[in-house]
């Protein structure tokens, strides 16, 4: 039992806990987040699930936590007051930007707001040119007048220019403001992000700085709970690259759990994927709060060094804050189940990105919410059970949440209830699926083959429907789906990655500065991961014709490879995103990446399923959907079916954190594992014509 780990997801609704038992075992654990003190459901989850295991803390040999705190700070810009001290001449960085319109004739366009205000943007005298050369030393005297400005806030980013070059003036500074300023959390860019282009360095250093007190100090309130409980075993946390780390480094760089929760999620879906063999997969999370849409290729997420925080537009890239920070790549939309459906001034249905939380709510949960919700509208139409939602933490109450649709009005007449639920349901999962659909195009991949693989507390309720949206046909439902990303945080790995901005061309680049380059940063890797045995490198490169703006992201098998290969090595890259190659351009590395990572595990066997009939349903009731209209359907209770059982749709699978639709036209097998495979059934074009039809008028739109 020494083995025995726990993996913890705080979410934006819900806190997931899941205990691996170490013998292929597991108790899962969903409850409300406490918002304001999200240790105290994380103090409660762990006990519970400790006790019903039958064991003591000291048997737990691990945990591994995950959680949104990070996001939901810069998305609801409760974080830090924070400062920026900056090279004379550049307080306005944060301001200005790429100096571009992400919406080109948008004349109502808005820009997100910095971080950090322009009153508590300082400037000093120095300059680094961009080869590293000193141009002006830094004015240590111009960094003490600053002190009084200092003492009002928390935190600081020092961010001077060209410090990714030579960060000598970056930690000058961060060592003379600690010994003046000791109050002070300090980030420094050349460490949070030391990669070309000043905009994107001092917006993730910014974000850093920002977060940094707030995570400091629930790590050190959740330290107290867990050593109070008993729980003296190593404690880990989710990086959004689905690495790991520990407290002592979450707390230097904060940005790096941006989105460590979802990463956790990606991770259990490319498990499954590897486990069943599934070349190409995408992850369909839905919780509380959010949808998060993962590509899978071979058993890996897609992942990326560019990502936006807290977009003001919905899909729109230069809409949010830009963050330098290694992450798998995702496109997260606010369409959860706490998500608010309302009318907008043209009499049209919207739902999200607002939500409700765990407090108080959607409706039906009874703790003073008022406004209709995904959740709502699913218990209306049968396809949540009142008394068993999220293993029975939560009674719904139906009465609350019709009260909360009649407030739509939808202009339905006597039906309208029912018609509105359902107007809800299509309006999000058209949301989700135009999120699919934008997001493949942007990754220059097709849907159609790929497989779903659902999980979270509303992904299998919404994984049939959304699959017939972008025209997959194949989905699966792992075991604990529910809490999903809790079990990937235990498949993690603990592993760092490490960019830095090096630019080279290929015609001239010189062996010896690439050897020089990628062994200071592999040895800088290692130091982080304790060089634990078994550890390797994996490299990369942000490559790009001559001249142009943008990178493609290039695995390099070799950074020593020779040029030749490491130009065929971009090609193929470049080809598979925009199906060309410009022969006659040279090519140039603009920055290289380091992860030090153990290697891949190999994926687990599926036994083979045994033919075995059908279990008799626990019942039938009448279930709507967002494409079609309330028919009866078969209830079953998942911990009742075995490998080899084959169910016909309309059916719904119910089971402790989450419940499986399967809308007509659609099989179930149960595999080998005890994954729910749904296969989407050949039709004849007047049965997909009559599957397909929505079952009212009302116009829906889904928000973009």
């Amino acid at each position: 039992m020494a083995q025995a780990r726990i993996g913890i997801d705080v979410g934006g609704t819900f806190t997931d806990t899941y205990l691996d038992l170490g013998d292929g075992n597991g108790l899962s654990d969903k409850r409300l987040t406490t918002l304001a003190t999200p240790e105290e459901a994380i103090a409660g989850a762990v006990t519970d699930l400790i006790a019903r295991a039958g064991l003591t803390p000291d048997q737990i040999g691990g945990i591994v936590h995950g959680t949104t705190l990070a996001t939901n700070a810069v998305i609801e810009r409760r974080g830090a007051r924070a400062a920026l001290i900056t090279t004379q001449g550049f307080r306005d960085v944060l301001e200005m930007g790429r100096e571009d319109r992400y919406a080109q004739y948008d004349l109502n366009l808005r820009k997100p707001a910095p971080l950090v205000p322009r009153s508590r943007r300082l400037v000093v005298e120095e300059r680094i040119a961009a080869d590293g050369t000193v141009l002006l030393p830094l004015d240590l005297a111009a960094l003490k007048a600053l002190v009084p400005q200092l003492e009002e806030v928390e935190s600081a980013a020092i961010c001077f220019l060209n410090s990714y070059v030579n960060p000598a003036h970056e930690e000058a500074a961060r060592d003379h403001l600690a010994r003046l300023c000791p109050h002070l959390s300090l980030s420094i860019s050349s460490e949070v992000a030391p990669v070309v282009r000043e905009f994107e360095r001092f917006s993730t250093a910014a974000a850093n700085a920002y977060v940094q007190p707030l995570i400091d100090r629930y790590l050190s309130r959740l330290d107290a709970r867990l050593t109070a409980a008993g729980l003296t075993c190593p404690r880990h946390l989710m990086l959004s690259s689905g690495s790991l780390c520990d407290f002592e480094t979450g707390r230097r760089f904060p940005v790096r759990l941006i989105e460590s929760g979802p990463a956790g999620g990606a991770l259990f879906a490319a498990r499954i994927a590897a486990r069943h063999e599934v070349a190409e997969a995408m992850a369909f999370d839905l919780g509380g709060t959010t949808a998060k849409l993962t590509l899978i290729d071979h058993g890996r997420p897609h992942r990326t060094n560019d990502f936006e925080a807290a977009r003001l537009e919905k899909f729109v890239k230069g809409s949010g804050l830009p963050l330098k920070v290694p992450s798998v790549d995702l496109l997260e939309i606010g369409a959860g189940g706490g998500s608010v459906a309302w009318l907008d001034q043209l009499g049209r249905l919207r739902v999200g990105p607002e939500g409700t939380g765990s407090t108080p709510g959607p409706a039906c949960y009874g703790r003073g919410g008022t406004l209709p919700t995904v959740t709502d509208a699913n218990l209306l139409l049968g396809r949540l059970s009142p008394e068993s939602f999220a293993g029975g933490a939560v009674t719904l109450d139906p009465a609350r949440a019709q009260r909360a649709l009649d407030t739509l009005d939808m202009g339905g007449g006597p039906a309208a209830p029912t018609a509105t639920a359902t107007a809800i349901l299509a309006a999000v999962d058209e949301a989700m699926a135009l999120a699919a659909r934008l997001h493949a195009v942007e990754m220059g991949a097709a849907l159609g083959p790929r497989t779903l693989v659902a999980f979270g507390g509303g992904g299998p309720l919404h994984a049939a429907s959304l699959a017939e949206a972008i025209g997959i046909a194949s989905v699966m439902v792992p075991p604990d789906a529910g809490v999903g990303s809790a079990i990937g945080f235990l498949t993690a790995d603990a592993a760092f990655e490490i960019t830095r901005s090096a630019p080279m061309a290929l015609t001239t680049l010189e062996t010896a500065d690439v050897m020089e380059l990628t062994t200071a940063m592999e040895a800088e890797g290692r130091a982080i991961t304790g060089d634990a045995p078994g550890l390797r490198a994996e490299w990369s490169a942000a490559m790009r014709y001559v001249g142009q703006g943008h990178e493609v992201a290039v695995a390099l098998p070799d950074p020593l490879a020779p040029p030749e290969e490491l130009r065929a090595a971009f090609e193929a890259a470049y080809h598979r995103l925009y199906g060309r190659r410009l022969e006659r351009i040279g090519v140039e590395i603009i920055s290289w990446t380091c992860r030090i990572a153990p290697p891949p595990r190999p994926a687990q066997a599926v036994p083979a399923p045994q033919e075995a009939t059908a279990p008799a349903a626990d019942g039938h009731a009448e279930v709507g959907g967002a494409r079609h209209a309330a028919l009866p359907h078969a209830l079953y209770t998942r911990a009742a079916l075995r490998p080899g059982h084959v169910l016909t749709g309309p059916c719904l699978v119910r089971e402790a954190a989450t419940s499986t639709a399967v809308p007509p036209g659609w099989e179930v097998r149960v595999l080998g594992d005890g994954t729910l495979h749904l296969l989407r059934l050949p039709q004849t074009r007047s049965e997909m014509a009559t599957s397909t039809a929505t079952p009212t008028e009302i116009p829906t739109e889904a928000p973009v």
